[in-house]
């Protein structure tokens, strides 16, 4: 995403979607993003990675996570191919997660 940062932020585009987070192989920090777009939201992955950890792992990477996210626009979806009952498993984490905020 560092070298088309400057041409995403030329667009009309409302919305930088399918965002790819630092600790799946992106090359930008969530920070670097909302600097870069400041006008956009962005919508990220959730890391397909999420299947190997257990609740405590994922609600803890939920706080953290959050607590360092600009107060501005920004969502999570599901683009990776997660496994039918790992989806089943960590949707609801998620749910539950934001359902506290």
């Amino acid at each position: 995403m560092k070298p088309l940062k400057e041409l995403i932020a030329l667009t009309d585009i409302d919305v930088v979607e399918s965002f790819s987070l630092r600790e799946v192989g992106g090359d930008m920090t969530i920070k670097e993003a909302f600097a870069a777009w400041l006008q956009k939201a962005i919508v990220a992955n959730i890391p397909a990675y999420f299947c190997q950890l257990d609740k405590k792992e994922i609600w803890r990477y939920l706080e953290i996570f959050f607590s360092r996210l600009p107060s501005r626009n920004f969502m999570f979806e599901l683009s990776d191919n997660f496994p039918l009952p790992e989806l089943r498993r960590v949707l609801p984490i998620f749910a539950d997660f934001m359902n506290r905020q």
